[in-house]
C-alpha cells in the first residue's frame, strides 16, 4: 500500500525544480507547502480509470506506466514515465475523471500536489500557465506520434518503434544505450499492439541479428541504425 514518506529539502527542491523555475518566491512557497511525497510498490496503482483527478504527480525515482483499457480486447500502454516527468493533471484540466490507469513499474517515489493548487498558480502566473500548457501539448504529441508511426506496420516495425521510443524517453547511456527498470515483456507487447508471444519472438529475432542484447528485463542497444531502418521499412 502506498505510504507518505519524508524527504529532505534538497530532494524536495530537486523534484519540483521544473515547476518552481516558472514561479516567484510566493508561488514556490505555496507549491512546497502543498507537496506530499509518496512511495508505491511494484505494480501498485497510483490512480485508476474513473478516479477523481485530484493530483498532479511528479516522478522522483523509478518508472510508472500509463495504461488505457480499450474496453474491447486489451489494454494499451500509452507511455512510460521516469524521473522528472509529470502526469495526472490532464483530466482535471478537461474536467474529467481519470481516463487512464497509472501503475508503478518498480518501487517508485512520487511527489503529488493537489490540482486545485496547480490551477490557482496558473491563474496567478502567466509564465507558469504557459509552461503547463507546453507540457500538456508535448505529452499529447509524443503519444500521437508513436501510435501514428505504428499504424499499418508489421510486427518488427512496431517493436522497433517501441524500443526507440523507450530509449528516447526512459533509456540510459552507459557503455551501451539501454532500457531497464523492470519493464515486462507484456509492457512491450501492450505498447506495440502485439501479443506477448509475438513480442518475445520478435525480441529474440532482434537479439539473434545482433541489434540488441537481452539480460533478463534489461535491453542493451547494439545497433540503433538497424532499429531505425526496421522502423522505417517494416
Amino acid at each position: 500500500m502506498a505510504k507518505q514518506i519524508l524527504v529532505n529539502d534538497e530532494t524536495k527542491h530537486r523534484s519540483l525544480a521544473a515547476l518552481t523555475a516558472h514561479l516567484d518566491e510566493k508561488g514556490r512557497s505555496v507549491l512546497f507547502s502543498n507537496a506530499e511525497f509518496m512511495e508505491y510498490h511494484k505494480d501498485e496503482a497510483v490512480c485508476s480509470t474513473g478516479d477523481v483527478a485530484q493530483y498532479l504527480y511528479c516522478v522522483v525515482e523509478g518508472l510508472v506506466r500509463v495504461l488505457h483499457d480499450d474496453g474491447i480486447q486489451r489494454r494499451i500502454l500509452l507511455m512510460v514515465l521516469n524521473a522528472g516527468c509529470t502526469f495526472g493533471y490532464r483530466p482535471y484540466f478537461a474536467r474529467h475523471n481519470c481516463i487512464n490507469t497509472v501503475t508503478a513499474v518498480e518501487t517508485v517515489v512520487l511527489c503529488r500536489v493537489p490540482n486545485e493548487v496547480i490551477m490557482d498558480l496558473m491563474q496567478s502566473n502567466h509564465d507558469f500557465a504557459q509552461y503547463m500548457m507546453e507540457q500538456l501539448a508535448q505529452a499529447s504529441c509524443e503519444v500521437e506520434q508513436h501510435y501514428l508511426k505504428m499504424s499499418g506496420k508489421h510486427l518488427r516495425g512496431r517493436l522497433a518503434d517501441t524500443l526507440l521510443y523507450l530509449l528516447k524517453t526512459v533509456g540510459t547511456q552507459r557503455d551501451l544505450p539501454m532500457v531497464g527498470g523492470g519493464l515486462k515483456r507484456e509492457d512491450l507487447a501492450d505498447m506495440s499492439g502485439m501479443t506477448v508471444a509475438n513480442a518475445i519472438r520478435t525480441l529474440s529475432s532482434f537479439a539473434s541479428e545482433g541489434i540488441i542484447e537481452i539480460d533478463k528485463r534489461t535491453i542493451w542497444f547494439c545497433d540503433i541504425p538497424a532499429l531505425k531502418r526496421i522502423s522505417q521499412m517494416e
